[in-house]
């Protein structure tokens, strides 16, 4: 196997050819829809809001299919997945009265789709 290269997951950055040691951080967001026709909030994370919310209204995400059509309350933006996803089991282990003061407390409108 001499000269053989290893494998790309086995190595560090500063082995990549072409990395000039600068890392994109790409950022995440978490939303918030919520479904006039069914009064329900659906919570969760993205790097794409408006392609999100195009998935779930042209049901092509299983878990909110059934409810369509859904309108965008509010997305926080935080700075990795990591921060993104930690949020987001915060939010969906709110009961509905402490997600609404949450949204209101961060610039939304509960149930109204005005999008911070």
């Amino acid at each position: 196997m001499a000269g053989k290269a290893p494998p790309f997951e086995s190595l560090s950055l500063r082995q990549i050819p072409g990395y000039a040691g600068i890392f994109l951080c790409m950022p995440y967001f978490v939303y918030i829809l919520y479904s006039d026709t069914h009064n329900r909030y659906y919570i969760g994370q993205t790097t794409d809001v408006a392609q999100r919310l195009n998935r779930h209204n042209k049901g092509m995400e299983k878990a909110t299919a059934p409810y369509n059509p859904w309108r965008m309350i509010l997305f926080i933006e935080k700075d990795s997945r990591g921060q993104a996803m930690i949020l987001e089991r915060k939010l969906k282990n709110l009961n509905t009265s402490d997600l609404e003061k949450f949204i209101v407390k961060h610039g939304g409108v509960p149930g109204t789709g005005v999008a911070r």
